[in-house]
């Protein structure tokens, strides 16, 4: 998919900011047997809903905040042409 890096990869608006990135993965014996979808950058507001989505179908008790991880690093397809550092120290 070659689009516009300012364009949200789902609705096709030009008004994203390069902030969010969706993923879903589907392991061994689903019926999309070790498929992945990536779609990114997409608008703050979808994925939002996606995460609302979520929620909806949350057992009781359990939190988004739950799930939550820190970043750890860009989106493989934005650090491809970076020239990281090699000598930062702690």
């Amino acid at each position: 998919m070659d689009m516009d890096s300012n364009r949200c990869t789902i609705t096709d608006s030009e008004d994203v900011i390069d902030d969010c990135y969706i993923e879903i993965q589907f392991g061994y014996g689903s019926p999309r047997d070790l498929e992945t979808y990536n779609f990114g950058p997409v608008l703050h507001e979808v994925g939002e809903d996606i995460l609302q989505y979520i929620v909806s179908k949350m057992a009781e008790g359990k939190k988004l905040e739950d799930f939550k991880k820190k970043w750890q690093k860009a989106p493989v397809e934005h650090n491809k042409d970076w020239d990281l550092p090699t000598n930062i120290s702690d």
